[in-house]
């Protein structure tokens, strides 16, 4: 199957997208006390965002890991809320209360990231549950 070129630059965009906003915090955590928390980043898997979800519609759900930048930003996260939300600030996508390990974006259908190995399944089962009693119960 041939990519279209459109759908093509588009990765390429979400791809430099990912590897520019991961440059920038690896500026900021070298300043102490700049970014509270941890950091965990996809430095070098900046493609592996951006080819799962350009394979996604708008309306498909995502559950993500400690490794989420990217994958956030190519589903289509505004990166300035990310960013805030990363240094605690109530304009984040999450109010400041998730730093960047448990990030949630439900505007763009990245409904939880976790840190813990394998511990998306369970997250992403009851997801599916969840919206299959919704659909059942209309």
């Amino acid at each position: 199957m041939e990519v279209p070129r459109n759908k093509k630059l588009e990765m390429l965009r979400s791809i430099v997208l990912t590897r520019r906003f991961e440059e920038k915090l690896t500026e900021l955590c070298q300043i102490q006390g700049k970014i509270p928390g941890m950091m965990i980043l996809c430095t070098g898997q900046e493609a592996v965002g951006s080819g799962v979800c350009a394979a996604l519609a708008p309306e498909d759900v995502i559950v993500s890991n400690h490794r989420s930048h990217g994958h956030l930003l190519s589903k289509g996260a505004d990166p300035k809320a990310l960013m805030a939300e990363i240094y605690g600030k109530r304009t984040g996508c999450n109010k400041g209360k998730s730093g960047t390990l448990h990030l949630a974006v439900p505007e763009v259908n990245a409904l939880c990231t976790t840190t813990v190995v394998g511990g998306g399944i369970p997250v992403s089962i009851g997801i599916a549950f969840a919206q299959n009693i919704g659909k059942s119960s209309s």
